[in-house]
């Protein structure tokens, strides 16, 4: 389980339905519980601190806020009409969704087994997993396995941000072109008909470069993400981490790269031209 001060900005209303902090009434008028502990929940909306919920003081709950965020992240999934696959090619294709399913049920020779969610595109099945806090096992792999369905693994690290939204979900899940990969044994199609190539180019636009701390910092704008990128600087790099969760962005600890919703490109140079120049003095 990761050691994270998430705030809690996702729960069940009323009617059962994973829903924002943004979508309900302030207070106990939110009528909102708990996906994991299923305790009512206070709406905490007020003018300092990030809008949230939160348990009474006299109950103690340490999965609420990941719980939650795992719900609202497979429900991105099913709300979606397509999602962004693991490529090595250098256009991003996304996999067009024809229907989605949470937590289908489905029989192996192994037992029963219910992946987050399986969708259709065309005629092929596939499953998703979302990874938050536990990866899957190898119990389930081998369930999956045996049923030969190829299944997207997906990575949300709950630290990538303090306040987790609908939108940034959205950019973490169906469009992050970094956190992901198949299961290992996945049978995947080569040229699968019900690929489309993805609206954006890979190259990039603009680019803008700066020395915090005598490291060089490059941010690059595509047509769909921008990226931050340092020389592998470990003080630099915790600078970048700190930054991503600012705007909306994650960290990718392999390649040592931020990458951005497109629109936080200016306020992303604001940003890193104020470090640089306190460097200066």
């Amino acid at each position: 389980m990761h050691s994270t001060n998430i705030r809690q900005t996702f729960a069940l209303n009323n009617e059962g339905e994973i829903t924002s902090i943004r979508e309900v009434e302030r207070g106990i008028n939110c009528n909102c519980t708990c996906p994991s502990c299923n305790a009512n929940l206070i709406a905490k909306q007020g003018a300092v601190r990030d809008w949230h919920f939160a348990h009474s003081a006299q109950h103690t709950c340490i999965n609420g806020a990941e719980s939650s965020l795992h719900l609202a992240a497979k429900q991105v999934v099913v709300n979606s009409s397509k999602i962004l696959p693991p490529s090595d090619e250098g256009s991003p294709k996304y996999l067009l969704i024809d229907s989605a399913e949470l937590e289908m049920s489905w029989d192996t020779d192994f037992g029963r087994m219910i992946p987050d969610v399986t969708i259709t595109s065309g005629a092929e099945i596939y499953f998703i997993e979302i990874i938050v806090t536990h990866a899957i096992d190898e119990q389930k792999r081998e369930k999956i396995n045996s049923l030969n369905v190829p299944t997207l693994l997906i990575y949300l690290d709950p630290s990538m941000m303090a306040k987790w939204s609908w939108p940034g979900l959205k950019e973490h899940i169906i469009d992050g072109p970094i956190n992901r990969q198949w299961l290992p044994q996945s049978n995947i199609k080569a040229n699968p008909v019900f690929e489309t190539p993805a609206k954006p180019e890979v190259q990039f636009d603009r680019q803008a470069s700066f020395v915090i701390d005598n490291v060089q910092v490059t941010v690059r704008r595509y047509d769909w993400f921008v990226t931050v990128k340092s020389m592998y600087d470990d003080v630099v790099n915790k600078l970048l981490i700190k930054m991503s969760h600012k705007f909306n962005g994650y960290w990718n600890s392999v390649y040592k790269t931020c990458t951005y919703p497109r629109a936080a490109f200016k306020l992303i140079c604001e940003h890193l031209s104020k470090l640089s120049a306190k460097q200066m003095f």
